[in-house]
């Protein structure tokens, strides 16, 4: 092969390449199933509000306002954000990521499953699972820590592990809760986790980890 044959297929392997990746970056990973209240996504510069029907693609930072809430299917998975919040999609990784920034996250999948990242930890479930997942700061026992450095975890059905970024990892299974303070993962406990979930999940519902529903 010559060296202008040689450059010509480099060209176009480059080319198919260049082109592989706008395809990725400009397929939906998911469509917005039902909205409540003010729930806005950033993408590509602009923020615009999100609806119903609407389409959510990798790297799309998704927030919603105090009392709104916004259900999401990602193919075999599905979530719901519950505000304030603010929750980014990406599938640049070895495997797909949301990473919650503050507010909480009802995640449920059937087949391949997210990564789940706080600012303080990291949720792994496994397949057929459903979980609860907020990031929050920790500010009800008199004192302030510094913000989003609390993550509390349910696995409501199936089984999970929880990373302390930075520390040590435990497995969730079905009814068990554990609060992660910044690096210092605490006790397992059953039911829904104190104190932020309070307002926010009923717990006389009857499975483990109660249903979930904008503070009144």
């Amino acid at each position: 092969m010559s060296w202008r044959r040689a450059l010509a297929a480099l060209g176009f392997i480059a080319a198919i390449g260049v082109s592989a990746e706008t395809r990725a970056q400009t397929m939906p990973v998911g469509v917005v199933k039902d909205v409540h209240g003010s729930v806005s996504v950033a993408r590509g510069g602009s923020t615009r509000p999100l609806r119903a029907d609407d389409e959510v693609f990798a790297g799309d930072r998704i927030t919603s306002s105090a009392r709104a809430t916004i259900a999401i299917s990602l193919g075999n998975a599905s979530l719901t954000l519950y505000g304030p919040g603010a929750i980014t999609i990406t599938t640049d990784t070895a495997r797909p990521t949301l990473a919650l920034d503050t507010g909480m996250l009802s995640y449920s999948s059937t087949d391949v499953t997210h990564v789940i990242r706080t600012p303080n930890a990291i949720v792994t479930p496994e397949p057929n699972v459903h979980i609860t997942t907020a990031a929050y700061i920790e500010d009800r026992v008199g004192h302030s820590e510094q913000p989003n450095d609390t993550t509390s975890i349910c696995a409501s059905d199936g089984t999970l592990v929880a990373h302390a970024l930075g520390g040590s990892r435990i497995t969730l299974r079905s009814g068990q809760c554990v609060t992660i303070r910044r690096r210092l993962i605490g006790p397992v406990f059953p039911g829904v986790p104190a104190p932020w979930f309070r307002d926010h999940i009923d717990p006389t519902v009857g499975d483990a980890g109660g249903r979930m529903h904008p503070p009144s």
